[in-house]
């Protein structure tokens, strides 16, 4: 009897014991998920953040295409107030989505895109581009108002063809202008007018003032030849001081002067650069289609040679001739010469020059 007693209360002292380690794991698990409870809700309040961050709509569906997650951007898309897209199915944003259908418009498999319309929370409907991807376990879907695609696009398209710093044309609008220009003049047999000018000691702006300051001098060029120009006439600026005007209308030699000391004229009132009115000198070249060349490299070249006359002679613009051509070849012939006459009899220093700002 005493050993059934014995062994009974083994048996109790084990269970009790087997329910004590029990218990203790269950703490353990309950503080495991309570801490794996506190990570998803942090990690979730992250991802929040970072979407609500992001200026384009986007929503995250699950695999039955209910909105889990919708950020701020999509909130005011919709006319949502906050976590009220939460919930909702996708059909009832955009109805074309529809990711449970056995072909759905937007892609059952990896990344797609679509134009489609869209519906507000007042029933009202508006036109969308929407791009969609798999993730795990649903969808994320960013969607943009076609108002602000368009938007961007011409953004997109204005930078590729203006100047970052002054907003004229660039060179490549530039090339573009021109090639068309010849094109219509070569059939209409019409003659036209290519200018190509830049700023005189434009370094030493830099050099006395900062690159700054010579960035708002080239902004107040360019606004200085807008006001002088008509709006008929391409004002381009091809990078750093080289500027470059494609006249409207054809041209003759009393035409391209005329517009040459216009241009000139308008420089004679000192440019107002950081409160300090800078006196500015430009050098302007002129070449004529088809007398000084029926391509546009030709052009450019000899409307370059003509500049670079005007700014030895000092006398502000020129109209290109051959001359200045042969006048060129020759200063390079010499001053090469020169330089290797000097390298050869060792008469060239190294001076260093400090500037201070």
């Amino acid at each position: 009897m005493y050993a059934g007693l014995a062994s009974l209360g083994t048996l109790l002292l084990l269970a009790l014991l087997a329910l004590a380690l029990a218990r203790r794991q269950l703490r353990r698990e309950r503080a495991r998920l309570a801490e794996l409870s506190t990570g998803l809700h942090d990690a979730a309040t992250r991802l929040q953040a970072v979407a609500d961050a992001v200026t384009e709509a986007i929503v995250i569906l699950d695999g039955e295409g209910q909105v889990t997650l919708a950020n701020r951007a999509a909130d005011r898309l919709f006319g949502a107030a906050a976590g009220i897209l939460a919930g909702c199915h996708v059909e009832q944003l955009l109805p074309a989505f529809r990711p449970g259908a056995a072909e759905p418009p937007i892609g059952a498999n990896g990344p797609a895109e679509v134009q489609t319309s869209a519906f507000r929370r007042d029933g009202t409907s508006f036109a969308v581009h929407v791009e969609s991807r798999l993730i795990a376990g649903g969808r994320i879907v960013v969607i943009l108002e076609m108002s602000e695609v368009r938007a961007l696009s011409a953004a997109v398209a204005h930078q590729a063809l203006h100047d970052s710093l002054t907003g004229l044309p660039n060179e490549r609008q530039l090339q573009e202008q021109l090639l068309a220009r010849i094109q219509v003049a070569a059939a209409r047999r019409t003659p036209f007018s290519l200018f190509l000018l830049d700023i005189d000691r434009f370094a030493e702006v830099n050099e006395r003032l900062g690159h700054a300051a010579g960035d708002r001098l080239l902004t107040a060029v360019a606004e200085r030849l807008r006001q002088t120009l008509r709006a008929t006439d391409v004002v381009a600026c091809r990078g750093g001081d080289d500027f470059a005007i494609l006249p409207g209308g054809s041209a003759t030699p009393a035409a391209s002067a005329r517009i040459a000391r216009q241009v000139l004229a308008a420089f004679k009132e000192p440019l107002p650069v950081d409160g300090h009115p800078l006196e500015v000198e430009i050098s302007i070249g002129i070449a004529n289609f088809p007398d000084h060349g029926d391509d546009a490299v030709t052009l450019m070249r000899n409307a370059d040679v003509a500049r670079q006359a005007a700014k030895q002679a000092r006398r502000g613009w020129r109209i290109y001739t051959p001359a200045d051509a042969i006048s060129e070849v020759e200063d390079r012939a010499v001053r090469l010469a020169e330089l290797r006459k000097a390298l050869d009899n060792q008469e060239l220093e190294l001076f260093y020059q400090p500037v201070v700002r």
